[in-house]
Protein backbone atom coordinates (compact mmCIF):
# COMPACT_ATOMS: atom_id res chain seq x y z
CA UNK A 1 0.00 0.00 0.00
CA UNK A 2 0.90 3.58 -0.14
CA UNK A 3 2.97 5.16 2.03
CA UNK A 4 1.46 7.92 3.83
CA UNK A 5 1.90 12.06 3.04
CA UNK A 6 3.31 13.77 5.85
CA UNK A 7 4.07 17.14 5.90
CA UNK A 8 7.94 17.14 7.25
CA UNK A 9 9.63 20.19 9.73
CA UNK A 10 13.00 20.14 9.74
CA UNK A 11 14.71 22.00 12.53
CA UNK A 12 18.14 23.27 12.25
CA UNK A 13 19.84 25.75 14.98
CA UNK A 14 22.42 27.79 13.63
CA UNK A 15 24.94 29.93 15.33
CA UNK A 16 27.97 31.32 13.26
CA UNK A 17 26.81 29.37 10.18
CA UNK A 18 26.74 32.27 7.47
CA UNK A 19 29.32 30.50 5.48
CA UNK A 20 26.85 27.64 5.51
CA UNK A 21 23.44 28.77 4.72
CA UNK A 22 23.28 28.66 1.06
CA UNK A 23 25.06 25.40 1.16
CA UNK A 24 22.65 23.73 3.81
CA UNK A 25 19.74 25.34 1.85
CA UNK A 26 20.53 23.48 -1.47
CA UNK A 27 21.40 20.23 -0.38
CA UNK A 28 18.46 20.00 1.89
CA UNK A 29 15.63 21.06 -1.13
CA UNK A 30 17.51 18.66 -3.38
CA UNK A 31 17.32 15.83 -1.16
CA UNK A 32 13.47 16.39 -0.75
CA UNK A 33 13.35 16.78 -4.62
CA UNK A 34 15.18 13.47 -5.29
CA UNK A 35 12.45 11.83 -2.79
CA UNK A 36 9.68 13.37 -4.42
CA UNK A 37 8.99 15.12 -0.85
CA UNK A 38 7.03 18.44 -1.42
CA UNK A 39 5.16 18.90 1.79
CA UNK A 40 7.76 20.78 4.05
CA UNK A 41 9.35 23.53 5.78
CA UNK A 42 12.83 24.48 6.83
CA UNK A 43 12.92 26.10 10.37
CA UNK A 44 16.37 27.85 11.00
CA UNK A 45 16.61 28.78 14.46
CA UNK A 46 19.14 31.19 15.06
CA UNK A 47 20.90 30.97 18.70
CA UNK A 48 22.20 34.02 18.85
CA UNK A 49 24.59 34.18 15.92
CA UNK A 50 27.59 37.11 16.53
CA UNK A 51 28.05 37.37 12.77
CA UNK A 52 26.09 38.16 9.94
CA UNK A 53 23.75 34.34 9.82
CA UNK A 54 20.50 36.03 11.23
CA UNK A 55 20.39 38.68 8.19
CA UNK A 56 21.23 36.24 5.68
CA UNK A 57 19.35 34.13 6.51
CA UNK A 58 16.64 36.38 6.64
CA UNK A 59 17.19 37.36 2.96
CA UNK A 60 16.88 33.65 2.01
CA UNK A 61 13.43 33.33 3.94
CA UNK A 62 12.20 36.80 1.80
CA UNK A 63 13.24 34.26 -1.34
CA UNK A 64 12.31 30.89 -0.13
CA UNK A 65 8.52 29.73 0.35
CA UNK A 66 9.66 26.79 2.38
CA UNK A 67 12.33 28.64 4.54
CA UNK A 68 11.15 30.24 7.93
CA UNK A 69 13.98 32.13 10.58
CA UNK A 70 13.43 32.19 13.50
CA UNK A 71 15.47 32.89 16.84
CA UNK A 72 16.77 35.75 19.43
CA UNK A 73 19.83 37.67 20.06
CA UNK A 74 22.18 35.98 22.61
CA UNK A 75 23.45 32.41 22.20
CA UNK A 76 21.73 30.50 24.74
CA UNK A 77 22.68 26.85 23.54
CA UNK A 78 21.54 24.01 21.60
CA UNK A 79 18.91 22.97 23.80
CA UNK A 80 17.16 26.18 23.38
CA UNK A 81 17.40 26.61 20.21
CA UNK A 82 15.90 23.16 19.41
CA UNK A 83 12.71 23.47 21.53
CA UNK A 84 12.58 27.05 19.68
CA UNK A 85 12.05 25.43 16.45
CA UNK A 86 9.95 22.42 18.41
CA UNK A 87 7.14 25.26 18.78
CA UNK A 88 7.50 26.98 15.68
CA UNK A 89 7.05 23.66 13.67
CA UNK A 90 3.93 22.61 12.11
CA UNK A 91 4.85 19.25 10.38
CA UNK A 92 3.21 15.91 10.92
CA UNK A 93 7.25 15.20 11.80
CA UNK A 94 9.79 16.96 13.12
CA UNK A 95 13.15 16.26 12.11
CA UNK A 96 16.12 17.77 14.19
CA UNK A 97 19.42 18.16 12.29
CA UNK A 98 22.81 19.62 12.41
CA UNK A 99 22.79 22.05 10.73
CA UNK A 100 26.50 21.94 8.79
CA UNK A 101 24.58 18.60 7.88
CA UNK A 102 28.26 16.80 9.61
CA UNK A 103 25.29 13.58 9.35
CA UNK A 104 24.66 13.69 5.47
CA UNK A 105 21.32 14.96 4.39
CA UNK A 106 20.24 11.38 3.12
CA UNK A 107 19.88 9.97 6.63
CA UNK A 108 16.86 12.57 7.04
CA UNK A 109 14.74 10.93 3.87
CA UNK A 110 15.52 7.67 5.36
CA UNK A 111 14.16 8.75 8.84
CA UNK A 112 11.35 10.01 7.22
CA UNK A 113 10.58 6.94 5.81
CA UNK A 114 11.27 4.67 8.10
CA UNK A 115 8.33 6.49 10.43
CA UNK A 116 5.91 6.05 7.29
CA UNK A 117 6.87 2.43 7.21
CA UNK A 118 6.47 1.81 10.46
CA UNK A 119 3.20 3.63 12.00
CA UNK A 120 3.82 2.00 15.86
CA UNK A 121 7.14 4.09 15.94
CA UNK A 122 7.18 7.91 17.46
CA UNK A 123 10.66 8.41 17.00
CA UNK A 124 13.69 7.27 14.73
CA UNK A 125 17.16 8.09 15.59
CA UNK A 126 20.30 8.18 13.74
CA UNK A 127 22.70 5.60 15.19
CA UNK A 128 26.61 5.71 14.24
CA UNK A 129 27.26 3.31 17.13
CA UNK A 130 24.50 0.50 17.09
CA UNK A 131 25.55 -2.45 15.04
CA UNK A 132 25.90 -1.58 11.12
CA UNK A 133 26.46 2.11 12.11
CA UNK A 134 30.50 3.92 11.40
CA UNK A 135 32.11 7.02 11.70
CA UNK A 136 33.92 9.23 9.43
CA UNK A 137 36.47 11.52 9.27
CA UNK A 138 35.80 12.28 12.93
CA UNK A 139 38.72 13.45 15.03
CA UNK A 140 40.07 10.62 17.44
CA UNK A 141 39.99 12.79 20.99
CA UNK A 142 36.22 13.50 19.60
CA UNK A 143 35.32 10.40 18.51
CA UNK A 144 36.72 8.81 21.88
CA UNK A 145 34.62 11.25 24.16
CA UNK A 146 31.45 10.61 22.23
CA UNK A 147 31.99 6.74 22.33
CA UNK A 148 33.00 6.59 26.10
CA UNK A 149 29.59 9.04 26.60
CA UNK A 150 27.27 6.68 24.64
CA UNK A 151 28.35 3.63 26.34
CA UNK A 152 27.64 5.15 29.81
CA UNK A 153 24.64 5.80 28.55
CA UNK A 154 23.55 2.97 26.82
CA UNK A 155 22.26 1.10 29.32
CA UNK A 156 20.36 4.01 30.89
CA UNK A 157 17.55 3.74 29.20
CA UNK A 158 15.43 0.71 28.63
CA UNK A 159 14.83 -0.12 25.82
CA UNK A 160 19.04 0.11 25.20
CA UNK A 161 19.68 3.03 23.01
CA UNK A 162 23.28 2.75 21.56
CA UNK A 163 23.73 6.57 20.22
CA UNK A 164 21.49 8.83 22.46
CA UNK A 165 23.58 12.42 22.20
CA UNK A 166 23.26 12.83 18.58
CA UNK A 167 20.92 15.88 17.19
CA UNK A 168 19.79 13.81 14.21
CA UNK A 169 16.36 12.15 15.04
CA UNK A 170 12.58 12.53 13.53
CA UNK A 171 9.66 12.68 15.89
CA UNK A 172 6.02 12.74 14.61
CA UNK A 173 4.42 15.79 16.16
CA UNK A 174 2.18 14.09 18.84
CA UNK A 175 5.04 12.42 20.63
CA UNK A 176 7.57 15.60 21.11
CA UNK A 177 4.74 18.71 21.26
CA UNK A 178 3.64 18.58 24.59
CA UNK A 179 6.58 17.39 26.46
CA UNK A 180 7.35 19.85 29.18
CA UNK A 181 11.33 20.31 27.80
CA UNK A 182 13.68 22.89 30.13
CA UNK A 183 17.20 21.77 29.13
CA UNK A 184 19.12 24.73 27.40
CA UNK A 185 22.14 22.95 26.14
CA UNK A 186 23.12 19.52 24.35
CA UNK A 187 21.70 17.74 27.79
CA UNK A 188 18.35 18.20 25.67
CA UNK A 189 18.84 15.18 23.62
CA UNK A 190 18.99 12.99 26.96
CA UNK A 191 15.78 14.59 28.41
CA UNK A 192 13.78 14.10 25.21
CA UNK A 193 14.64 10.50 25.74
CA UNK A 194 13.63 10.21 29.13
CA UNK A 195 10.60 12.05 28.77
CA UNK A 196 9.76 9.97 25.52
CA UNK A 197 10.36 6.61 27.51
CA UNK A 198 8.31 7.77 30.79
CA UNK A 199 5.48 7.75 28.41
CA UNK A 200 5.83 5.20 26.26
CA UNK A 201 6.50 6.19 23.02
CA UNK A 202 8.63 3.66 20.58
CA UNK A 203 11.63 4.51 20.07
CA UNK A 204 13.90 2.80 16.58
CA UNK A 205 17.65 3.29 15.49
CA UNK A 206 18.57 3.32 12.23
CA UNK A 207 22.55 2.95 11.31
Amino acid sequence: CALPILKISIVAPMFNEEENLQLTLSKLKAEFKKNNITDYELIFVNDGSTDNTYLKAKELESKEEVLRVVGYDVNQGRGKAIRTGILAATGDVICTIDFDLSYDETHITRMITTLKENPITDVVLVSCYMPGGKTVGIPPFRLFISKTANLLYRNAFTPKVYTSTCVVRAYRREAIINLELESDDKEIHLEILSKLLSTGSKILEIP
